[in-house]
């Protein structure tokens, strides 16, 4: 633990000693930072739909279907900007995961945070495309915060049927699992919002899910809810084979940290996604460095 807090300082370091303001809740926020935190928003009246050749994560030809392209939105790194500094902290963050791949089984991948507005969403759709643009690596990214979900959003998708869906309704996961203009990329939004997220979340359905989409994809990347306040990510922690934790420099306090990182004993917790460091005071963008939680 004392790694996680002496990089937690550092990074606090590097924003160059500002004062952090309180707000009424009690945690502290970096001024230039607010505007990043905004809620996502989906356009009015994205250009999604094209019809192209897909191929089935199995490799085996589909018959073409509609596939989706992505919003041009500059907070995708991996696309609006592949050789910004930004940018290539994921790609430093993806040769981590394949190195800790190399020492034993890692496919399903759990991206969380301690606090609301630290940036996990966003992290965990930037991940997946990094790696999507590797060579003959099929990437899956699931939204499994199915109480305030945001990956569709972030990736300009309209609203449709997901994996609260699936798992409450008697359809394939194939139904709800959508193709991309961009190969080897598919994703599976949350769905329709239910009553009982945490209750769909812990049924042998969702863990043959995990399992299933484990064997077909070479990297199943997995958003969900913050930790500290919901029972959701401790959850899926213990059904994945290892957990980032996502941390935003000079907002997210270190008590939240060493409390979601006690949560995640009883999961693989892989390292600390530090988001929102500011590279300098010209830049407009933000890097995300990797810091092992190991004590």
């Amino acid at each position: 633990m004392s790694r996680v807090h002496q990089a937690i300082r550092r990074a606090e370091k590097e924003n160059r000693g500002e004062a952090a303001r309180q707000l009424p809740s009690g945690r502290s926020v970096h001024q230039g930072l607010r505007k990043e935190a905004a809620p996502l928003e989906a356009p009015t009246q994205p250009d999604v739909w094209s019809e192209t050749s897909t191929s089935s994560p199995t490799g085996q030809p589909e018959t073409p279907r509609a596939g989706l392209s992505i919003l041009q939105d500059p907070r995708l790194v991996a696309l609006s900007a592949p050789k910004s500094f930004p940018s290539e902290q994921y790609r430093t963050l993806k040769t981590k995961l394949y190195q800790m791949k190399n020492g034993g089984a890692l496919r399903t991948v759990l991206i969380t945070s301690a606090a609301a507005a630290d940036g996990k969403t966003l992290t965990a759709v930037n991940l997946a495309l990094t790696i999507s643009q590797e060579i003959e690596q099929k990437v899956l990214l699931v939204d499994c915060d199915l109480r305030r979900p945001s990956v569709h959003k972030a990736l300009g998708f309209p609203k449709t049927d997901g994996l609260a869906d699936f798992l409450s309704q008697e359809m394939p996961s194939s139904k709800v699992m959508l193709t991309t203009r961009i190969p080897n990329f598919w994703v599976i939004p949350a769905g329709s919002v239910p009553e009982n997220p945490a209750e769909l979340l812990n049924t042998q359905k969702m863990k043959d899910f995990l399992a299933s989409v484990s064997e077909q994809f070479d990297w199943v990347i997995i958003d969900s809810p913050p930790i500290v306040p919901l029972a959701d990510a401790e959850l899926l922690s213990s059904l994945v084979d290892g957990t980032l934790l996502v941390v935003r420099a000079s907002q997210t306090p270190a008590e939240s940290v060493t409390k979601a990182v006690q949560t995640l004993k009883n999961g693989k917790v892989l390292g600390v996604v530090f988001n929102g460091t500011k590279v300098s005071k010209k830049s407009n963008y933000y890097y995300y460095s990797y810091g092992s939680s190991k004590a």
